[in-house]
């Protein structure tokens, strides 16, 4: 008994020791002094210098803690500003919504995180239609090539990125999920997002025989804008090896019109030009527009006329 009480005193000594000599004993942490700045969120102060605590597995709760404010943002060198809010439920009910942060911002698992190098707007869309490469492999290589991803990649001048496309907000942390859209809604609702950076050509297309098509009878049938742009590798109207180069529309037009050779793709005269009086053929179709629009009018008013009148009928009252 004896024995055991003299070496608890000698163990406890050499704590003590250890204590005034500034070193910490096992198991334990000296806190820093308040007088000792703290270098950085994470940071604690020990008698042997100072150390970054390793921070807890990055997850979606500690990003919002900072980014869940809606003035958050930083600025381009150039002075730009950009936003750096996330909102937690649009990320929720986007196609990216399974996803954790740091699965498209692998670079930003660190707190804080280190600068992004670019140096502008141009720069920074560059960057994030990268992130969506790193997934969406199949479609890569035609963006790259494409007229909206080639200006944008290279830096050249302006184009169109994935969340152009794909966010009603251009943002990623929206992108809406292509099954999301019911089905008598696709047709029109890609030419509707092609026509907030084409809204002439999206007027255009409203007259035209394929835009009538798509709005006011079979939804699922008309055709739209990639369906003879393309999706990913759409390309410049005038590219010689475009599909709408002359020698190859046939090609295109025989993705709905079976049989389609050189003279019937020929007929197609664009946007703008199909659009214009053409004849006997634009005469009829107006003639058979104002026809219903009379027979229609005529009804409502003789229905109305009737009704208004009141008249009794035999064996019972008034209407």
């Amino acid at each position: 008994m004896l024995a055991l009480l003299l070496t608890t005193l000698v163990l406890t000594s050499r704590v003590a020791s250890a204590g005034q000599e500034g070193e910490a004993a096992p198991g334990h942490i000296v806190v820093a002094a308040a007088t000792q700045p703290a270098v950085g969120p994470l940071a604690v102060a020990t008698s042997g210098g100072r150390a970054v605590l390793p921070a807890a597995a990055p997850n979606d709760s500690f990003c919002l803690t900072c980014h869940a404010d809606p003035t958050l943002q930083t600025h381009f060198a150039d002075g730009a500003a950009l936003s750096l809010h996330v909102d937690a439920r649009a990320v929720r009910d986007s196609a990216h919504g399974q996803l954790g942060c740091v699965t498209c911002h692998a670079d930003r698992e660190t707190c804080p995180s280190p600068p992004i190098a670019v140096s502008g707007p141009a720069g920074y869309e560059a960057r994030a239609a990268g992130i969506c490469v790193r997934c969406h492999l199949s479609a890569a290589g035609d963006y790259a090539e494409s007229v909206h991803g080639a200006p944008v990649l290279s830096g050249a001048g302006d184009g169109a990125t994935c969340n152009d496309c794909h966010s009603a907000n251009g943002s990623g942390h929206s992108t809406t999920r292509v099954s999301d859209l019911p089905a008598a809604r696709m047709t029109l609702s890609v030419a509707e997002n092609c026509g907030r950076c084409h809204s002439d050509a999206l007027a255009s297309y409203r007259n035209t025989a394929h835009g009538e098509l798509v709005q006011f009878a079979d939804n699922g049938r008309g055709a739209t804008c990639t369906d003879c742009h393309g999706i990913h590798a759409v390309r410049a109207v005038d590219d010689p090896m475009g599909p709408l180069a002359p020698a190859r529309l046939a090609l295109v037009c025989q993705g709905c019109h079976r049989g389609a050779d050189a003279q019937f793709a020929g007929r197609w005269l664009g946007h703008e030009a199909s659009t214009s009086p053409s004849g006997f053929a634009d005469y009829a179709h107006r003639g058979v527009v104002t026809l219903m629009v009379v027979g229609v009018c005529f009804g409502l008013t003789h229905v109305t006329l009737d009704f208004l009148r009141s008249p009794r009928r035999p064996g019972s009252g008034s209407r």
